[in-house]
């Protein structure tokens, strides 16, 4: 073999080499966009002013408006304490409770600033009393009554008062998705 065609052969390796990296990174910054598309940062003023305001990480804030409404201001549904609105999925009762507001006046929560400010003040009630993100969580879910009694019976806590398992398997569902969507904000954006 030449010593040309050495050279040309050591070439094309390298060149096939430097492609295959510059692949590599053009693929995995495409998949991060495609994954930025699933989980977006909607309302971004609205929510990084009022989970600073109220002591969340902001991608916890994100990730509660993903998960509950997929970033949908208009979304009304049927809950088990009464109808759920907007982006938070809050009832009226967590509009008066949380934000002050008058009963009878829970149209507001269509408005996102609104929802945003009283669902941020909402979770950060809730990990106040709880001191727990699985707690805060499944009290989101299931309601503060029913986690209130699964740590009181201690079946269902640990010595130090936390949940050590969700007894209800949907509740324990959304525990779990809530988790798992918190580390893909937080993967996708890193908390600064």
């Amino acid at each position: 073999m030449s010593s040309k065609t050495s050279v040309r052969n050591s070439i094309a390796v390298l060149v096939i080499v430097l492609l295959s990296i510059a692949g590599g990174f053009i693929f995995d910054r495409v998949a991060k966009e495609v994954k930025k598309d699933r989980y977006p940062r909607e309302f971004e003023t609205e929510v990084r002013s009022s989970a600073e305001a109220n002591g969340l990480p902001e991608n916890t804030a994100f990730a509660c408006i993903k998960l509950r409404s997929d970033f949908s201001p208009a979304l009304l549904t049927e809950g088990d304490r009464g109808d759920m609105i907007g982006l938070f999925q809050l009832t009226e009762s967590d509009y008066v409770r949380y934000f002050g507001g008058e009963p009878g006046s829970s149209g507001l929560l269509y408005e996102p600033a609104t929802n945003i400010e009283t669902g941020c003040r909402l979770v950060s009630a809730l990990f106040e009393k709880y001191a727990g993100w699985d707690e805060v969580w499944a009290a989101m879910y299931a309601g503060e009554s029913t986690v209130d009694a699964w740590l009181s019976s201690g079946l269902y806590s640990d010595a130090s008062g936390r949940l050590k398992t969700v007894p209800d398997s949907k509740t324990a569902d959304y525990v779990k998705r809530m988790n798992e969507t918190i580390e893909k904000y937080e993967e996708l954006y890193p908390s600064k």
